[in-house]
């Protein structure tokens, strides 16, 4: 009699476990089943994008601006110039904004000078871009005030 309980609860731990068991196998199959099919789909997906996303020069504008806001100079220098370099065929309004913003990280910096070629640079490109007219102002005016103070 006492053989017989051991016995019984490993017969009723294998009736009530096998029917979970089934369960998760068939419901981890299905799982990898979709995410195959939903990664396939995603790789398609991001190649057919990978072109708009690569000559999308606001997304990029967007990417180092929000680097800007956080002070990683390094990282949205690094994303705008490379921006300007690979694309040769950027609007020469975009063309201006970029350069803008390589002028304010430089001046963040205290790169005045750099930051004056590139305030220049927008400037010139696209004289209706009036933010580079607006920031050599500054720069300028900045630069004249501390000239005078010493």
């Amino acid at each position: 009699m006492i053989s017989i309980i051991p016995l019984t609860y490993l017969l009723f731990l294998a009736l009530m476990l096998t029917p979970i068991t089934i369960f998760l196998i068939i419901q981890t199959t299905n799982f990898f089943k979709q995410h195959s099919y939903l990664s396939k789909e995603a790789i398609a997906e991001k190649q057919s994008q990978k072109e708009q996303l690569f000559f999308n020069y606001e997304n990029k504008y967007k990417i180092a601006n929000i680097y800007i806001n956080n002070k990683s100079w390094r990282l949205a220098l690094t994303i705008l110039q490379n921006s300007i370099y690979y694309n040769t065929k950027m609007d020469k309004y975009w063309l201006a904004k970029y350069h803008n913003a390589i002028g304010f990280i430089f001046e963040q910096l205290d790169f005045n000078i750099i930051s004056r070629k590139h305030y220049l640079l927008a400037s010139r490109i696209c004289p209706n871009y009036k933010y580079a007219r607006k920031n050599l102002d500054r720069l300028n005016s900045n630069l004249s005030n501390r000239d005078s103070r010493i």
